[in-house]
């Protein structure tokens, strides 16, 4: 993708999910007179200038203070804003299911490994909240929807032995460790794998013929 390109897909995006979540923004600062209705900090959080424009440009889950503190779940719209900018690239790698399986993988290994860092590393109450909605965090879901989309829209089942192995294991770890939302996020998206590969119409709305 050309700079031109991806700037107007960019646009593109900022203008779908943010006009409604600058409104938001407004109401719950005025709201709040100037101060977090809900803040995973401890105590009242003013929200100054800067959590405002972090939370404008989409970049407030860089911030451990203003990642939810402007308006509560701005978390998952600060991280679906850094998906779709990395989207365009993930694709040109991620473009088939077995690589969208073992970009599964490595999204869990990341998961498993930031939060190994910051609960056991870094003792600090307010990093390990913020460590739960971050990016870091919550991209083993995006990368989940990511296999999800190869299977239904792009109709790709194929998953080389490699890739197998990754689901089970994945499967494995996430069940030893009771992780059960994504043991949940998992096997739904192996039942869709399964019912793909049976070829039935389940997935797909067929209307009878007459």
């Amino acid at each position: 993708m050309c700079v031109g390109g991806y700037l107007k897909y960019v646009k593109k995006r900022y203008l779908s999910l943010f006009p409604h979540y600058i409104v938001a923004i407004a109401v719950y600062y005025f709201i709040g007179k100037g101060y977090s209705l809900l803040s995973t900090a401890k105590g009242n959080v003013k929200i100054s200038l800067i959590g405002i424009i972090l939370n404008v440009l989409g970049f407030n889950g860089f911030s451990i203070t203003y990642i939810n503190s402007v308006v509560p779940g701005g978390w998952y719209i600060g991280t679906v804003w850094l998906y779709f900018l990395m989207a365009p690239f993930i694709f040109k790698v991620v473009n088939n299911a077995s690589k969208a399986v073992n970009c599964v993988f490595a999204a869990l290994i990341c998961r498993v490994g930031f939060h190994f860092l910051c609960g056991r590393v870094v003792l600090d109450p307010l990093l390990n909240d913020w460590a739960d909605m971050c990016i870091l965090n919550q991209f083993l879901f995006i990368a989940i929807g990511q296999f999800l989309f190869f299977v239904i829209i792009k109709k790709d089942i194929r998953l080389s032995r490699l890739s197998q192995l990754a689901l089970i294991m994945s499967i494995m770890y996430v069940t030893i460790q009771k992780d059960i939302l994504t043991l949940w996020a998992l096997v739904f998206a192996i039942i869709i794998l399964v019912l793909s590969k049976t070829g039935r119409s389940i997935l797909i709305n067929v209307n009878p013929q007459t």
